[in-house]
């Protein structure tokens, strides 16, 4: 490749490529879904990456409901080689608005190393009681798959 045609990036990355980075970007760094009907992200794709184009809303919502169905059957497949987990949850306040978040934990069978993964962070409403708490982490915790697993601790 010459320095005359290295502009041309269509041969360097697919179409399916870029969807994938596309997707990656708007997960990981918490945008907002409507930035690919945005004209000015389009130029910047169109741009940088001659020949492709900006996969639309529709589909940049079918993808990431399909990423997260990927991403729960492969913990759940985890999940299965354990016998017990743990949660942890965590509540806050920032500008007048709650959270919780919820994470499990559990061994590893092979490696027996330490493993986590965020099941949950929603706004919490109400004040943060212990009612308000279990309440809410009885309907985000996946019951009868995390439940089943799970073994009674308390921390102060």
């Amino acid at each position: 490749m010459s320095i005359l045609n290295c502009s041309n990036r269509k041969s360097l990355t697919s179409q399916e490529d870029l969807d994938q980075m596309i997707l990656d970007v708007i997960i990981n760094a918490h945008l907002p879904f409507n930035l690919v009907s945005h004209e000015s992200f389009k130029t910047i794709i169109s741009k940088g990456y001659p020949g492709r184009t900006v996969l639309c809303r529709q589909t940049l919502m079918k993808r990431i409901d399909n990423s997260y169905k990927v991403a729960f059957d492969k913990l759940k497949n985890k999940l299965n080689l354990v016998e017990f987990v743990s949660t942890t949850a965590d509540a806050w306040s920032t500008f007048k608005r709650s959270y919780l978040g919820i994470t499990v934990h559990w061994i590893d069978t092979e490696t027996f190393e330490r493993q986590s993964y965020l099941l949950s962070i929603k706004p919490l409403k109400g004040k943060h009681t212990y009612d308000v708490l279990a309440r809410a982490m009885e309907s985000r915790i996946f019951l009868g798959f995390v439940a089943s697993r799970l073994q009674p601790r308390t921390s102060h």
